[in-house]
């Protein structure tokens, strides 16, 4: 957003949490965060 990027998070969770909006923009909720994991590690776990 600040650098003129837009993006969408995915994933097969959507979080229930209220975040405050950034520049009148709102949290995307449909993420998986993994924490401790690596991308590296992930895209192992997607070819397997």
């Amino acid at each position: 957003m600040d650098e003129g990027y837009a993006f969408d998070y995915i994933g097969t969770q959507e979080d229930p949490a209220s975040y405050p909006s950034y520049k009148g923009e709102a949290f995307d909720m449909d993420h998986e965060g993994r924490g401790g994991w690596t991308s590296g590690q992930i895209l192992d776990g997607i070819r397997a």
